[in-house]
C-alpha cells in the first residue's frame, strides 16, 4: 500500500509539473509587472520591477507595505526611495531561497498588524521566496495544512521549486505554524 501511495504522489507531482511549468512560463511573460493576489486586499506577490512601476501598482491596489526579499541592498534602497514619497512603507528582508526563522518571524510580525496591509511581497522572479512565504501565510492565517500550502506554492513556483524532496517543498512540508490562541 505504501508503494502504491508513493507511486500515486509521484504521478500527481509529474502531471502537475507538466501543467504548472506552462503556467509558470505564462506568468513570467504575461504576468510580469502585475500583483498576483494571495488574498485580495490583504496580501499580493510579484516579481522585481522598475520602482516607478511598483509605485503605480501599489497605489492602484491601496498597498501600504512592500516586503522586498531580494539580497541586493542597492536595489532595495532605490525601491525604498521611490516608495517613500508615495507613502508606501518598504521593508527589506533579504532572504535565502528557503527563508530562515528570523525572516519568517519578521514576515509574520508585519502580517499580524492589520495597519501594514495590504502588503506586497516580492523577490527577483516572484516565485521561490515569495512562494515560501505565501505558503507560510496560508498555513498561519488561512489554516491550510502543509501539503495544501505546498501545492498552492507549486501553482506558481513550478514543479522544480516546491516538489517533494526539494528544499522549498520540504520547508513547507515541515513548517510548524504557531500555536493558535483560544
Amino acid at each position: 500500500m505504501k508503494r502504491i501511495r508513493k507511486l500515486w504522489h509521484a504521478t500527481v507531482d509529474l502531471l502537475e509539473g507538466a501543467f504548472l511549468n506552462g503556467w509558470q512560463a505564462f506568468f513570467q511573460t504575461v504576468g510580469y509587472y502585475r500583483l498576483i493576489p494571495i488574498e485580495p486586499g490583504v496580501l499580493y506577490r510579484t516579481t522585481e520591477m522598475p520602482p516607478q512601476r511598483l509605485v503605480a501598482l501599489c497605489r492602484a491596489q491601496g498597498v501600504r507595505t512592500v516586503i522586498d526579499l531580494r539580497r541586493k541592498a542597492h536595489r532595495a534602497e532605490a525601491e525604498a526611495a521611490a516608495l517613500e514619497p508615495a507613502g508606501i512603507r518598504h521593508v527589506h528582508l533579504p532572504s535565502a531561497q528557503v527563508p530562515d526563522a528570523s525572516t519568517v518571524a519578521a514576515f509574520l510580525e508585519l502580517m499580524d498588524d492589520p495597519a501594514n496591509g495590504p502588503v506586497v511581497i516580492h523577490c527577483v522572479h516572484g516565485v521561490g521566496r515569495t512562494g515560501a512565504l505565501m505558503a507560510v501565510y496560508l498555513m498561519e492565517y488561512r489554516g491550510l495544512d502543509n501539503e495544501s500550502a505546498r501545492r498552492a506554492a507549486k501553482r506558481i513556483g513550478g514543479f522544480q521549486s516546491f516538489g517533494r524532496g526539494r528544499p522549498k517543498g520540504e520547508f513547507v512540508l515541515h513548517y510548524a505554524p504557531r500555536p493558535r490562541s483560544a
